[in-house]
């Protein structure tokens, strides 16, 4: 264990990471590629939602606009990340009132997605 309030060196880092360094290697994610109908689909069909820790969809109609004209335009709009719902009672469904847990729940890309389903 790193000792508060001291500055670690290189060595000392190693040390406290090395009873997690196998776990480390392993592959914790698999990158899929969606494309926007599939991602639409899924939202409409309940199997991507929102965790109860997302906040609530803050963006103006202009951000939302910049969205929409970076896709048309064909610029990057960024990575969306998902968690694999394991607790069924700890997410909500965007948009739609379901009785089923999502399986995905958005970990990062929540306002551009919700965007996209609000339009």
């Amino acid at each position: 264990m790193i000792p508060s309030g001291s500055r670690p060196d290189l060595y000392a880092i190693r040390r406290a990471l090395a009873p997690y360094e196998d776990r480390m290697s392993e592959t914790v994610f698999t990158k899929v590629d969606y494309d926007l109908g599939s991602l639409v689909k899924y939202i409409g069909l309940g199997e991507i939602g929102l965790p109860d820790i997302q906040r609530p969809f803050v963006w103006k109609n202009a951000k939302v606009r910049d969205l929409f004209d970076s896709m048309y335009r064909g610029y990057p709009v960024g990575y969306l990340l998902f968690w694999q719902n394991a607790l069924a009672d700890s997410a909500r469904t965007i948009g739609i009132e379901q009785a089923e847990a999502p399986r995905l729940v958005i970990v990062d890309g929540q306002q551009r997605l919700t965007s996209l389903c609000r339009c």
